[in-house]
């Protein structure tokens, strides 16, 4: 009977932990942008992913094109004007499935911009 117990005790504890969200923040910085990705997923799905990005430097910069590819190939363009008095501007990110959890975790996104291009190269934030 007692085996019964502590099996079903695992199961229930295995059943908890697997379903928990879990928060990621990547983070990222070029010569005129700064950009924090954060990601609230489960294992099976992206629940939440929020971009947020902020010029550096403080020059007006407009008609702007961000754009992410997956680690399967597939990807999203967001395009948006950038207020130099807002400070920052929030999007929407667009992964399409949840990244596994990697001590090496990182992946690019691009800023696009009156000609310019920069690719920011975003690395996992280590969790406090």
């Amino acid at each position: 009977m007692k085996r019964y117990y502590v099996l079903i005790s695992c199961l229930l504890v295995f059943l908890i932990t697997g379903c928990s969200e879990q928060t990621m923040t990547y983070e990222g910085e070029s010569t005129n942008w700064k950009v924090i990705y954060k990601i609230i997923q489960n294992e099976k799905e992206v629940k939440r992913q929020s971009v947020e990005i902020q010029s550096i430097g403080g020059i007006q910069k407009s008609n702007i094109t961000f754009k992410q590819t997956n680690p399967r190939g597939s990807g999203c363009e967001s395009y948006f004007d950038y207020d130099i008095e807002g400070d920052k501007k929030l999007i929407r990110g667009c992964l399409d499935e949840p990244r596994l959890d990697n001590k090496d975790d990182s992946f690019d996104v691009f800023i696009a911009w009156d000609g310019q291009e920069e690719k920011i190269d975003l690395k996992k934030k280590q969790a406090n």
